[in-house]
């Protein structure tokens, strides 16, 4: 990738997935979209990058690697997000109890744009890609949970 090149990440967290409005995203330009959990093996198209579900990628590390995320709020792509301080295209998830609280945490904690369900399965969300790469990544000065841990191991041995 070029380094004038925006990077989104579309997510479920990794799991398989079909997207309706795959065939859409060649209209975005200077965007190249990776999709984890979208397709049987990696594949590249373009702007295009198709991840399987089990992909040789680190979850945390693809979302550090990208621009913004356009996924639905789940505890651990939110709190990947959240650590990477990049942008947020969230979708709530109208059935499940905890998306409210998290969809506040977003609104109040991090830069991000609501996407509903619709929007998100039909694609209309792209036209906000320009918005949601706009808004500001936010600076993150709180310690790795993972450093953390990491660091109370090593005071035990």
């Amino acid at each position: 990738m070029r380094d004038d090149e925006n990077v989104i990440l579309i997510t479920t967290g990794g799991l398989p997935q079909s997207y309706d409005f795959i065939r859409k995203l060649d209209v975005s330009g200077q965007i190249t979209f990776v999709m984890p959990g979208a397709g049987p093996g990696e594949e590249r198209y373009d702007n295009l990058i198709i991840l399987p579900h089990h992909s040789k990628f680190y979850h945390p590390d693809l979302v550090n690697a990208a621009d913004a995320v356009i996924g639905k709020v789940g505890y651990s792509t939110l709190a990947e997000v959240f650590h990477s301080g990049i942008p947020f295209g969230y979708v709530a998830r109208e059935n499940f109890n905890e998306s409210g609280p998290l969809v506040d945490f977003v609104e109040r904690e991090m830069s991000g744009l609501a996407v509903t369900e619709p929007q998100f399965h039909d694609g209309s969300w792209i036209s906000i890609t320009g918005k949601l790469l706009e808004l500001p990544r936010v600076g993150r000065k709180i310690t790795n949970g993972a450093e953390q841990a990491g660091e109370f191991i090593s005071a035990l041995i």
